[in-house]
């Protein structure tokens, strides 16, 4: 038995005006009485020859080139943000704390629960400034600026940072901004593209010393959707929610990783004498051989409901889903498991320095001896969303999920830039434009407050939304640069309030608009 199974309309005469004019953004109103976005719909991404690339946080993005005009997108802490006066950035609400109320002040009656006033800026309570990154990539930060204010308005997840000096030209220009409303039929013939400072792929792979020491990980490459993983012969091995089987070196460097065969449904994986042993969703335990070719996996008994696996001192280890630590021989028959103690929680589990370590949903690593008996379990360090783990005699090897809006502090992060178009309006929750990804282009973890632009044949890039939330599937991008409030505050409209806060160098237009046709 084997677990084998895998007339677009040219937009240039509508923008002619902008062609003929481009420090100005003359667009007409569309008929909206809501706040309009843009939802993010995940395409089928095309077949990958890689498990994914930390210089791809966009799934299926590309570099986004450093250059001034590119460094107007900026990395905001745990988000993105972006440049658009030389003291202004603006990201999502959401990426900024330390806005506490002062004693005394009521909120306002906007339905959102916000005290401030959009009309001007605030000092961050308590008081912080916040730094604004600019470069391509974390590692090689040409400029950092600092952020001491914000203003924001009401009902709307953006906010405006002010910085406590202007950003040199020949550091960054800021991006055009679109302070007016776009027709429908503009966006519906037009490219799209987003760009962000997200998480250096989906899952990233980490590597640290093997010891009790509380060592820190450093980020080495990518290991997208693993569900298990082992090491022999000094490679590394993957099984994945695609149900292939990959392979790389176990080293220290970002190293794509090669396709090998199929790996369907495993839970747990580990290795011995060059043997891969993996267990399956049915509870069942395979073996195949570990080479980089494709081979029948085979059935060689239970699983014993596994769900993180290592291999040492000539035994397979496991811990299972009700909590305990068992171990059996490594023979390619079905043998029984001994119950040697308590797993301590661990949902991934390597062998390495003639130890096993466990990482925990706490987000813990764990160490004990391999002895046949219940001993304890030692806290030898942080494990920070740990899915999979495999060791060598010396290191551990984990992917991880970073958590939504948070990074370990040592992740790389790279600046990244994908497509999009228009879909429809309105989308599933009536409020929100919809466009289509292209290419697989997704937002990720760290993408929140990015930018989403409009681009032009021969012109630069407008900006027209913010993301405002990011899943797994994709995001949502605030488009509200040109929309009231939902709540009209003052007939406030989001574009105005930018003209008025931050004057932007381009485009600026000073003209009040009238409301939405309907209400």
């Amino acid at each position: 038995m084997d677990i084998n199974s895998s007339q677009r309309q040219s937009y240039s005469d509508i923008l002619r005006g902008l062609q003929n004019n481009p420090e100005e953004v003359m667009l007409r109103i569309i008929p909206l009485n809501v706040i309009v976005a843009v939802s993010m719909i995940g395409s089928a991404a095309a077949q990958q020859s890689d498990i994914g690339s930390t210089s791809q946080p966009l799934l299926a993005g590309t570099d986004d080139i450093g250059n001034p005009a590119s460094n107007s997108v900026v990395q905001v802490g745990g988000c993105t943000g972006t440049l658009i006066a030389s003291d202004i950035v603006l990201t999502s609400g959401h990426c900024i704390g330390n806005r506490e109320k002062p004693e005394n002040v009521v909120a306002q009656d906007d339905g959102c629960g916000n005290w401030q006033r959009f009309d001007r800026f605030y000092d961050f309570k308590p008081a912080t400034n916040i730094p604004i990154r600019f470069g391509h990539d974390s590692e090689n930060i040409s400029y950092t600026a600092q952020a001491d204010k914000y203003s924001i308005i009401g009902c709307v997840d953006i906010i405006m940072l002010k910085l406590t000096s202007p950003v040199p030209r020949s550091v960054a220009i800021p991006a055009v901004v679109a302070t007016r409303p776009l027709q429908s039929t503009i966006l519906e013939d037009s490219d799209l593209q987003i760009v962000g400072w997200g998480t250096s792929g989906l899952e990233d792979l980490w590597k640290r010393v093997a010891d009790a020491n509380g060592r820190t990980w450093s980020l080495i490459g990518h290991a997208n959707l693993v569900t298990g993983m082992a090491q022999t012969g000094g490679n590394l091995f993957a099984a994945t929610e695609g149900n292939t089987l990959w392979m790389r070196p176990a080293n220290g460097r970002n190293q794509k990783w090669r396709k090998i065969g199929h790996a369907n449904n495993v839970v747990a994986m580990t290795a011995h004498n060059n043997n891969l042993f993996a267990a399956t969703r049915d509870n069942k335990l395979w073996v195949r051989n570990a080479i980089a070719n494709e081979v029948n996996w085979r059935y060689i008994g239970h699983a014993n409901n596994a769900r993180a696996m290592a291999s040492l001192n000539g035994k397979l280890f496991a811990s299972t889903t009700d909590n305990k630590l068992w171990a059996r021989d490594p023979v390619l028959s079905d043998v029984s498991w001994t119950h040697i103690g308590h797993a301590n929680g661990i949902i991934a589990m390597a062998a390495s320095n003639g130890r096993l370590f466990g990482a925990t949903s706490t987000n813990n690593l764990w160490s004990r001896s391999p002895d046949l008996s219940d001993v304890d379990w030692q806290l030898v360090g942080s494990a920070d969303r740990l899915r999979a783990m495999a060791g060598t005699d010396t290191d551990l090897f984990a992917s991880n999920r970073p958590a939504e809006g948070s990074f370990p502090s040592n992740t790389t992060r790279f600046r990244q830039i994908g497509t999009s178009r228009f879909s429809s309006y309105p989308c599933d929750d009536e409020k929100h434009l919809c466009a289509q990804s292209s290419g697989g282009a997704l937002v990720r973890p760290g993408d929140s407050g990015g930018a989403l632009f409009l681009l032009r044949p021969g012109q630069p890039r407008v900006l027209i939304g913010v993301t405002r939330q990011t899943r797994s599937e994709g995001g949502k991008f605030v488009a509200t640069f040109y929309s009231r409030t939902n709540n009209g505050i003052q007939n406030q409209n989001t574009g105005i309030w930018i003209e008025q806060m931050a004057s932007p160098a381009t485009p600026k237009r000073n003209l009040m608009l009238r409301p939405p046709a309907s209400q």
